[in-house]
């Protein structure tokens, strides 16, 4: 027990300490960014406090590293899609009482500039922080605080400029969220081995068999629990429960 006490006591120094090293890196990281932007913007004349059609600045939104992409921005285009499940009504149109924001992608054509060398280079990081799920701030013609970079292509560049680089970028909108259900699962798998042991096994959640067709919708009907407990209670989207999935709703 002392020696559980002593390494405790070294472990939160340590977590401290990296913490506080974090948040330094950080900031001096993002002080560098601003001044990379301002020292753009001073460039092609734009005014500090206004983002121009035509240049989009792409940074990591954690601030660990102070790289910032500064791109010329062409035809950019926002899309936003929502999932409306229905509920088929005999004679009569179909019922709602829901939607949900399925996706928001912001696509288009930039142009990445910099010494030819280069340009492979910076293009391999871009891809890099794609695979690896980097969530990024994009400020632009679409200002998003939590994106991730789900296409990264490039292509010919057609305007002549030697020194540039055509890209085809794809966002996504989304923000970071940690999954519990999955440690959740393993609590309950110690709690029902230990109950084993004594020779009893008790389980208080009610479950039903989704079948074709169903929805959350149909289930808050035959149950009485809302869609929003369901939702909660379960990790399928509203308009993906696979058929015989066992539906939670107590």
């Amino acid at each position: 027990m002392k020696d559980k006490k002593v390494y405790q006591t070294y472990h939160n120094a340590y977590v401290a300490k990296k913490r506080d090293e974090t948040n330094k890196k950080q900031t001096q990281n993002r002080s560098k960014i601003s001044d990379k932007i301002a020292a753009a913007k001073k460039k092609y004349k734009i005014h500090k406090n206004v983002y121009l059609n035509g240049l989009t600045t792409i940074q990591r939104a954690d601030a660990m590293t102070s790289r910032v992409f500064i791109l010329g921005e062409s035809d950019p285009s926002e899309t936003n899609d929502q999932d409306v499940p229905t509920n088929e009504v005999d004679k009569s149109d179909p019922r709602t009482n829901y939607s949900v924001r399925s996706s928001k992608q912001l696509s288009g054509t930039y142009y990445l500039f910099g010494k030819t060398s280069d340009l492979d280079t910076q293009f391999e990081i871009l891809q890099g922080w794609a695979r690896k799920g980097v969530e990024v701030t994009v400020r632009g013609f679409s200002k998003w605080a939590h994106a991730y970079l789900s296409s990264v292509g490039k292509t010919a560049n057609t305007t002549g400029n030697k020194n540039s680089l055509a890209l085809s970028l794809t966002f996504t909108y989304a923000m970071k969220s940690k999954i519990d259900y999955a440690k959740k699962k393993s609590k309950k798998k110690t709690k029902s081995s230990s109950t084993k042991k004594g020779g009893t096994k008790k389980t208080t959640h009610k479950t039903t068999t989704v079948k074709t067709g169903m929805t959350y919708w149909s289930i808050s009907q035959k149950t009485g629990v809302k869609v929003s407990k369901l939702e909660k209670l379960n990790k399928w989207p509203a308009n993906s429960i696979p058929v015989g999935a066992k539906v939670r709703y107590e």
